[in-house]
């Protein structure tokens, strides 16, 4: 049941704004289901077969949102990028492509808070400096060997304290 509700919230989500797999999906399998990244790609993957989207398709084609033209070399591209992807999967680790994914998901993010609506890439300068920003932030915890979250921990356990006040009634 769990399952159906992720698929009717992805679905939900992928219908309204074009996406799914990889942005909805990927991660929820992942953070809430305790997926490996691998298992997470591969069920996506899995679940994206024509059954599930033909329809959603359907729909966008008949209010004239799909450019059929475009559609065949797209699709001849994807499946040979498909491919050369899962090929190679497994030669990468989890760890670097967690972080290449959430390097790459924070870039898109910045380009779309910060992009005005008329432009196609405007925010260029902001969404790359913001991920470089987070990028040295990383290397910094990995080069000094102080993550943040241990940081805040240390500084949590050294804070001064305020005195311990018994009330009787």
């Amino acid at each position: 049941m769990k399952f159906i509700a992720l698929g009717l919230i992805v679905g939900m989500m992928s219908g309204v704004l074009g996406l799914g797999g990889g942005v909805f999906l990927v991660p929820a399998l992942i953070f809430l289901f305790g997926f490996s990244p691998h298992q997470a790609q591969g069920t996506s993957l899995g679940v994206l077969i024509p059954p599930i989207g033909i329809f959603a398709a359907l729909e966008y084609y008949r209010k004239g949102y799909i450019d059929v033209s475009v559609v065949g070399f797209i699709c001849l591209g994807f499946i040979f990028g498909a491919y050369a992807g899962a090929f190679f999967v497994d030669r990468i680790p989890v760890a670097t492509m967690r972080r290449v994914f959430g390097f790459f998901m924070f870039f898109i993010a910045l380009q779309m808070v910060f992009t005005h609506p008329d432009q196609r890439v405007g925010a260029v300068f902001p969404s790359t400096f913001g991920t470089a920003l987070l990028a040295m932030v990383w290397w910094l915890e990995r080069r000094f060997g102080i993550p943040l979250p241990r940081a805040r921990r240390y500084l949590d356990a050294h804070r001064r304290q305020s005195p311990a006040i018994e009330y009787q009634i």
